[in-house]
C-alpha cells in the first residue's frame, strides 16, 4: 500500500509517472532489486509504500494526527481492510472517502469491487458509473462493470450485450489484461457464440500460459462444438496445472462420454465418488452417463439414490421421469411413473424451469394425454432463451399436435439430467 499522499506512482526505473487510479492495490511484489520492487505493473520505489500488515495502523494514525478529513486515506485503509476480507469496515471507509472527496474515482471504484465480492452485482455497478465518470482511463473499473453485466446475464439476457461493451473497453484501454480476454470469453460462451470465445481463450493462455481456468474453460468450448478430443487434450492441461481442481476431472468425464469411452468416463466419475460419496451431483453425473449408454437399469438406481438423499433436488424426480417418458427401450417406460416424478420436479422449481416442464410435457404424452402435453410444451417455448434448444423443444411439439408420444432413438444421448 502507498505511504506517502501522492497522485502519481513511479512505476518503472525510468521514472515513468502513472496515476494512482489506474494501479490495483494492494502492490503484490513479485521480486525485489535494491531500491526497486518489481509489482504487477512495473518497478516502484520501496519508500513509496509499506506493507499491507503495517498499513491499518498507518492510515488510522494519519486521520487521527494528521488529516481528519483526508479522502486519500480513507480510501486506503479501505483498500486494506477489503483485502483483509473485512468488507464492512472497507465499506464504511468508502464512504467516509466519497464523503469528503465526491469525486474521488478510486473509492467509487473500490466501493464498487467491495458489493461486487458480495455478489450485489447492481449496487456494484452504479459505483463503477461513478468510478468511469471520474476517472475514464482505468480499464479495471470497466472490467467490473463488464464482469457485474456478466453475472446479471443468466437472469437478463441483454445484459450480456452490456458486458461485452464494458470488456472490449477494458481490452482496448490495456491490451494485454488477461482476465478480460478470460469474462470476454465467457460472455461469448454464454451467448454460444464458441468461435469468439475460443479466440478469446487463446489469448488468454498466450497472456497466462500457467492458468487452469483458461484451458479447462477451453474445453468446455471445445466440447461445445462436439470436438471431446480437443476438449480433453485441454482438461489434461488444466489438471496438470492444477490437480486438486475437481470440477475439471467432471468435465473430462463428460467429455470421455461424448466421445464415446463410456468406461474412461464412468471410471473418472467413480474416483470422485470414492473421494465425496456424499455428492450427489456426482450421481446425478453418473446417471447420465449410463442413460446416454444405454444402462438405464443403473441410471434409474443413482436418480432414485439421489431423490432418497436429497429429495428436495428436482435432478433426481427430473431423470427418472425422462426415462420412463422417453426412453427408446419401452420396457423401461411408463407413463404413470413419469408423470409423478415429472411434476414433482416441477413442484420444486415453482413450474418455472422450461426444461423440467419440457420433461412434464414427454410425460403427458407417454400416458396418452395430448392436450395437456401441447399445453406444457407451449410453454416450454415460450420461456427458452437458448436458440439451440428451440428446434429440439419445437420437433417435440409437432409430434404431440399429431398426437404421438415422444421416444428417443436407441443411439440418442440423454439431455434432461442437468
Amino acid at each position: 500500500m502507498p505511504n506517502a499522499q501522492i497522485k502519481y506512482f513511479k512505476t518503472s526505473k525510468a521514472k515513468e509517472e502513472v496515476p494512482a487510479e489506474s494501479i490495483q492495490f494492494p502492490l503484490k511484489v513479485n521480486k525485489t532489486e535494491g531500491e526497486f520492487l518489481e509489482v504487477d505493473g512495473g518497478w516502484v520505489e520501496k519508500s513509496h509504500v509499506l506493507p499491507l500488515d503495517e498499513a491499518v495502523a498507518y492510515y488510522t494514525d494519519y486521520i487521527k494526527t494528521k488529516n481528519p478529513f483526508s479522502s486519500w486515506a480513507y480510501t486506503n485503509r479501505g483498500i486494506t481492510w477489503f483485502a483483509q476480507n473485512e468488507s464492512s469496515k472497507a465499506l464504511d471507509d468508502f464512504t467516509w472517502a466519497i464523503r469528503f472527496n465526491s469525486r474521488n474515482a478510486l473509492a467509487y471504484h473500490y466501493k464498487a469491487v467491495t458489493w461486487f465480492s458480495r455478489t450485489e452485482y447492481d449496487t456494484a455497478g452504479n459505483y463503477l458509473d461513478d468510478a468511469i465518470k471520474y476517472y475514464p482511463h482505468n480499464s479495471k473499473s470497466y472490467y467490473y462493470r463488464g464482469a457485474a453485466e456478466y453475472e446479471r446475464g443468466s437472469k437478463y439476457a441483454p445484459a450480456y450485450q452490456n458486458a461485452l461493451t464494458d470488456l472490449n473497453k477494458a481490452i482496448e484501454l490495456d491490451p494485454k489484461f488477461a482476465d478480460a480476454f478470460m469474462k470476454r470469453a465467457d460472455t461469448w460462451f454464454a451467448l454460444e457464440k464458441y468461435d469468439q470465445a475460443l479466440k478469446d481463450y487463446n489469448t488468454m493462455i498466450g497472456l497466462s500460459p500457467k492458468s487452469h481456468l483458461a484451458y479447462y474453460k477451453r474445453g468446455l468450448t471445445w466440447h461445445q462444438q462436439e470436438k471431446p478430443a480437443k476438449a480433453i487434450s485441454d482438461f489434461n492441461t488444466a489438471i496438470r496445472l492444477a490437480p486438486e481442481f475437481w470440477p475439471t476431472y467432471n468435465s473430462r468425464a463428460y467429455a470421455f462420454s461424448a466421445n464415446g469411452d463410456y468406461d474412461k468416463a464412468i471410471k473418472e466419475i467413480d474416483a470422485l465418488i470414492e473421494k465425496d460419496p456424499i455428492d450427489e451431483t456426482l450421481l446425478l453425473t453418473r446417471g447420465y452417463f449410463h442413460e446416454s449408454h444405454g444402462k438405464f437399469d443403473r441410471a434409474l438406481e443413482d436418480y432414485q439414490k439421489v431423490i432418497r438423499q436429497r429429495p428436495a433436488w428436482p435432478q433426481g424426480h427430473n431423470g427418472v421421469s425422462w426415462i420412463r417418458s422417453t426412453c427408446s427401450d419401452p420396457e423401461y417406460r411408463d407413463g404413470k411413473e413419469a408423470l409423478k416424478y415429472g411434476e414433482k420436479a416441477c413442484e420444486l422449481t415453482r413450474w418455472r424451469d422450461p426444461e423440467y416442464l419440457d420433461t412434464l410435457a414427454a410425460a403427458y404424452a407417454e400416458t396418452g394425454n395430448f392436450e395437456q402435453a401441447i399445453k406444457y410444451q407451449k410453454i416450454v417455448l415460450q420461456r427458452v432463451e437458448k436458440e439451440s434448444k428451440k428446434k429440439e423443444f419445437e420437433t417435440r411439439l409437432k409430434l404431440y399436435l399429431e398426437e404421438k408420444p415422444y421416444h428417443r432413438e436407441p443411439a440418442e444421448l440423454a439431455s434432461k439430467t442437468d
